[in-house]
């Protein structure tokens, strides 16, 4: 039987189903917020507003939320089919063609997870170099196909005291729309 080496934070598992359903009731909870509540959650728009690009349309918003920043996407991909958007969605090939990425490699897979380790090079003198490991399910459900992304703690990658160890989280909803698909993800780390 199969034997993970990465572990959710603080939690001896690996995405479960039972874990992907809880970042999905998380996601939910972003959806349904009232984002014209500009006092309590400070939900700004950003550059990006129905921003049309080669083949689909990008909108972001934004709101504090911990320490950091969760944004809100939506991307309408045009003439696309639902399955063919979610196959690209968090392989492995986007993040090998990211330039800022120093190191990268999956780690693992299982089932519909995939680990990924990335380090990245931070060009400021005395400014330590960060890195990520996190997972990456997707899991088609009744709504549409939602991907979930988490760091994780993974024994082939342990923290360096040297490199800034980065958190993430992440929630996406693929639905087809006609012949589009739509994208809403929101994402904080």
């Amino acid at each position: 039987s199969f034997q993970s080496s990465c572990f959710l934070k603080n939690k001896n598992r690996t995405m479960t189903s039972e874990a992907v359903k809880a970042n999905f009731v998380k996601y939910t909870g972003f959806v349904a917020e009232d984002k014209s509540d500009k006092k309590t959650l400070k939900w700004a728009t950003t550059k990006l507003n129905s921003t049309k690009k080669d083949g689909y349309t990008i909108t972001c918003n934004q709101r504090p939320i911990e320490k950091c920043v969760l944004i809100e996407t939506e991307v309408i991909f045009e003439s696309k089919k639902v399955e063919d958007v979610v196959a690209v969605f968090g392989d492995s090939i986007s993040y090998e063609n990211d330039e800022t990425l120093t190191e990268y490699k999956v780690v693992e897979k299982k089932g519909n997870s995939v680990v990924h380790y990335g380090r990245y090079k931070i060009p400021i003198p005395f400014v330590s170099d960060r890195d990520l490991v996190f997972e990456v399910t997707k899991e088609v459900i009744t709504e549409g196909t939602f991907v979930s992304t988490c760091d994780v703690e993974c024994s082939a990658h342990p923290v360096d005291k040297k490199v800034v160890r980065m958190t993430l989280w992440g929630g996406a909803l693929f639905t087809q729309d006609g012949d589009n698909v739509k994208l809403v993800t929101y994402d904080y780390g």
